[in-house]
Parts: C-alpha cells; structure tokens; sequence
C-alpha cells in the first residue's frame, strides 16, 4: 500500500492501487501535481516507481483519519489482463544477463543489418532453456489450486475499513481522477496503453525467438494480421513508445523472403538450441492471449469469475453481465 504527502492538501491520504488498475498512470498524475508516493518501510517498490501492489497493511489506516483512494477495474476485464501478463513473463527462455543479447539481435533483425556472435560481442552461443508451460485463458481459471491465483483472492477490496473516498476506475481514467482535490490537472496524454503496448512489443519478441529456434522458421502471415487485427500500425499505436518497434518490425514482415531468412539463419546461429527445447518448448499463441476480452468468456467462467469477485462488482458498480460487451 502507498501513502500520498506534499505540501498542500495530500496528506493524510492512503492510495491502494491492485495489479493491472492503471496504477502506473495514476502514479505520474499524481507526481505531475507535486505529490510524492511512499510505500511502507521495507516493502518493494515498482520499477522506476515509488508504489506496490500491497493492500494487507491497511488497518493501520483507519478511514476515520486517512481518505482512501482505490483504483479499481472490472473484475472481468482487470483479470485477462494479469493472466496476459503472467503467461508473457512465463515464456522466458533465457537468463536476465542475456537479455541485452536478446535486444542487439532484433535491433539487427528489424534494421536488416547482418550479425553473427562476433558482432554481437559474444564468445560462445547463448543457452537457452524450455520456458514454463502456459495458461490458455479457459486453463488459468479452471485449473490448479484456487488460493493461487489472483482472481481467488476474496481479501480485497473487502478489508477497506469504512467506505473509500475515492475511485480510480481505469475506464474513467481522467475523469475519476479529477474527481481528487489535490488533483488540479492531469498530463496531456493520460493513457493505460503504454502498458499494453510494451506488453505486446515482449510478447512479440519472444514469440518471434521462439519459433525461429524451435521450427527454423516463421509464418510472417500470422505476424501481420496480428498486427493488422490489433491495430499495431494505428497513429496511436505507432506515436506510442513502442511506436518505432512496432514500425520496423511490420516493415520487416514485407521484406523478401531472401532477407528474411538471411534474420533467422543469424538467429539460429547465436542460440544453443538444443533437442528438449526444440521437442517441448510451448509456444503461446498471440492471437488467442490478446484476443477480444468477451471472446475469452462463456457463461460458466463469467459466473467463477463473479462469484469470487462478487464484492468488486457490488461495491464499485460493475455489471454481472458486462463481459458480453467488453473488447
């Protein structure tokens, strides 16, 4: 958990911020009106942010003393989107120190500029092991045991002592936030897709790794309507952080054939592959992780999901149907 302090009228405030709620984009509106975040004494912090996810602390943090703001997302969207997460951090398949090597090598492939180890500065080929085996959407909620699995855990926001002051709901970005006294204007452009597009630049990335090393080559097919059917190559998405990659790599999917294959030679060429990778590697499929989020529902998961959510939805006004329409 996280408390708010500045000069002027923040303090006194607590702010509870839950995986996958727009925190990050609440964080630096919060920062852009001079209010510094803190979490408690030895508690991890997000990177190059001063906040967490912790909400277990906050009964030391009565609402008769400390106005509470809580972000909060529909359950039955804010819960494809940790499941998302979760299943691109699982595909890993190399070792945090080689990541670098990861990132000079598609700056190669996307810059069609020939490599090979030495280039790269590496004395031998990169190991690699067999990434943990992925979640489908159906899999995630139905499988393993229940108390570890975000979804499952029926503690929050029920714990909040009183009634919070404040809701940040990620579909109300802006306007919620504004709703905050301390808030007096928020950054021009205020958006959770900066998240989702440096989610989509990994998850392309080690999917594209991944079955160069594990077939020899690629279906550049499947890779452009990806980025057709999620509009990777929109004024938004291309003006976006990630907007560079996004570009050159689609420029890369209509190269020839020739220089194509030239990228995965060079790749293969840099990766101990070896044949218990090739044989069980599982490969995540990116169509269906970044699917429509109403497309991932039947009635059966819609109603687990409720039942275990059911004080998200009651105290923060969501709908018990309202998966049939989200995107």
């Amino acid at each position: 958990m996280n408390t708010l302090t500045n000069t002027g009228s923040a303090n006194n405030y607590v702010w509870i911020a839950p995986e996958r709620t727009a925190s990050r984009a609440t964080y630096d509106a919060f920062v852009f009106n001079g209010v510094f975040v803190s979490t408690l004494s030895g508690e991890s912090q997000q990177a190059n942010r001063t906040y967490n996810h912790e909400r277990y602390k906050l009964v030391n943090y009565p609402s008769s003393a400390y106005q509470i703001i809580y972000n909060v997302r529909n359950p039955y969207a804010q819960i494809p989107s940790v499941w998302r997460r979760q299943q691109v951090d699982y595909q890993n398949f190399i070792t945090f120190d080689n990541l670098r090597s990861i990132n000079d090598i598609i700056k190669c492939v996307l810059n069609t500029t020939s490599f090979s180890l030495s280039t790269l500065g590496l004395s031998a080929t990169i190991p690699i092991t067999t990434p943990s085996n992925y979640y489908t959407f159906t899999s995630y909620i139905t499988a393993g045991s229940a108390s570890g699995r975000y979804f499952f855990r029926k503690r929050y926001p029920t714990f909040i002592q009183g009634t919070h002051a404040f809701s940040v709901r990620t579909e109300n970005l802006s306007s919620d936030l504004l709703k905050i006294p301390f808030i007096k204007a928020i950054p021009t452009v205020i958006s959770n897709n900066e998240t989702r597009y440096a989610e989509i630049r990994t998850a392309i990335t080690k999917n594209f790794i991944l079955n160069v090393l594990k077939n020899g080559a690629i279906d550049k097919n499947y890779y452009i309507n990806f980025f057709n059917d999620q509009n990777l190559t929109s004024e938004e998405a291309t003006s976006s952080r990630q907007g560079p990659y996004f570009v050159k790599f689609y420029e890369f999917l209509h190269q020839s054939d020739e220089v194509i294959n030239e990228a995965i030679t060079n790749i293969i060429y840099c990766f101990n592959v070896t044949d218990e990778f090739r044989n069980n590697a599982q490969i995540l499929d990116l169509n269906h992780l970044y699917s429509s989020t109403s497309d991932l529902y039947d009635q059966s998961l819609a109603d687990t999901i409720y039942g275990y959510r059911t004080e998200w939805f009651e105290r923060f006004g969501y709908d018990k149907d309202s998966w049939k329409t989200l995107t």
